[in-house]
């Protein structure tokens, strides 16, 4: 088995994370009593904002795959009325109603989702402008500069800035290894100057 371990509940955005937070999700997750009596999972309203929030932070380097668009497509047929309110109501206080609706429409038009009176009034909305629809610029280097811009800006203190610009400039040798397929400790200075460098033309570009 495969697992994908998370320190937070999205690794794209931290801001995201503190308010869709692991104790607002455990609060109302659902059990799963075939798994044990500790198996949970998000209820169907989470688990879509999740579902179009994490499509949206790979959408620059990834595209679209249709594994993430069919999840948001059963999602969608699966919520209620109240459901599809609650959605609606997380997607607008977290502001990310524009890139929510570009999933469900994105999903629709794939596989012809039918979408309950709750779920269409939501993409007749007309959101304020909302930074997170920045992460829907496709193209890797616009998603890398998205995401940091956005990080940055949701990160309250100056100590905090440098402390996510230099944990992203000098990451972990383990990583810097593995990242780059490089085994030999001694080339070690020549990734890090090669990160650099990779960070400055896309910085500039």
């Amino acid at each position: 088995n495969s697992y994908d371990v998370h320190w937070l509940i999205s690794n794209n955005n931290r801001e995201f994370s503190r308010k869709f937070s692991y104790e607002r999700l455990m609060a109302n997750a659902l059990d799963i009593p075939e798994l044990g009596k500790n198996a949970f999972t998000l209820n169907f309203s989470d688990a879509l904002v999740l579902a179009c929030f994490h499509r949206a932070g790979h959408y620059a380097q990834s595209g679209d795959r249709l594994i993430w668009l069919y999840d948001i497509h059963l999602l969608c047929e699966k919520l209620s009325r109240e459901e599809s309110v609650s959605f609606s109501n997380t997607a607008k206080e977290l502001e990310i109603v524009q890139l929510s609706q570009d999933a469900i429409r994105t999903a629709q038009s794939w596989f012809g989702t039918s979408l309950n009176p709750a779920l269409i009034s939501f993409l007749n909305e007309q959101p304020q402008d909302e930074t997170s629809s920045a992460y829907l610029q496709p193209g890797r280097a616009a998603g890398i500069k998205n995401r940091a811009y956005l990080e940055l800006r949701n990160l309250s203190t100056l100590s905090e800035r440098v402390a996510y610009v230099f944990q992203n400039l000098f990451p972990p040798p383990a990583y810097m290894r593995w990242r780059y397929g490089e085994k030999r400790k001694a080339v070690l200075p020549w990734l890090y100057f090669r990160r650099l460098m990779d960070g400055a033309s896309i910085l500039f570009k």
